[in-house]
């Protein structure tokens, strides 16, 4: 009777270490598959933000937020002397603007009755070619690139410090613009709650 409890015993033993062993091989499994799951989606979010930054609509996780700041972003705030986890978001725009300013441009000869006319600023450049078409100057242009970012930059101001407790504000947003040929303009902005 004793050996016969004690071999239940001994199978009850085997049967719960092996469930123990089964229970821990697919937890596991499912730990693989979820560590897969988000690295494939934290990639996704990574592309889609190098893709396509105009037309972005993303709602992210403050830790997600971070990761996906460019270099030029976090250049940008380390500028400013902004803290990543203050920022509320970014607005990046690009502005065209028309100049109809007189100004003398450097022309070149490059042949006879043939020139080669340009001319350029920190944020744009002009090329063009001219030369003699019958008893009149026709000029082609070849090149006209206009560049100048701006960046809106939208954070939380902090209100308080005290050793390492920091309390930021809720309702007040202060926003800071850098243009890259033009100065830097500071906005705050109150959130109202109706």
């Amino acid at each position: 009777m004793i050996s016969k409890v004690k071999n239940y015993l001994i199978i009850a033993g085997i049967l719960i270490v092996l469930s123990l062993v089964v229970t821990n091989y697919l937890n596991h499994k499912k730990y693989l598959r979820e560590k897969a799951e988000r690295i494939r989606q934290e990639n996704n979010v990574a592309e889609l933000l190098a893709k396509d930054k105009a037309n972005m609509d993303l709602n992210l996780k403050q830790a997600e937020y971070l990761k996906s700041l460019s270099v030029e972003n976090e250049a940008l705030l380390k500028q400013l002397q902004i803290k990543p986890k203050t920022v509320v978001k970014f607005v990046e725009r690009e502005v065209i603007i028309k100049d109809t300013v007189v100004k003398e441009v450097p022309v070149y000869v490059t042949g006879k009755d043939y020139w080669h006319i340009s001319d350029k600023g920190k944020c744009w450049r002009w090329e063009a070619d001219a030369y003699l078409w019958n008893d009149s100057l026709k000029i082609d242009r070849t090149l006209f690139d206009y560049h100048n970012l701006t960046t809106d930059v939208f954070f939380k101001k902090r209100v308080f410090k005290l050793w390492f407790i920091e309390l930021y504000s809720g309702k007040k947003i202060i926003q800071k613009t850098s243009s890259e040929c033009g100065e830097v303009m500071t906005k705050t902005v109150n959130v109202v709650k109706r």
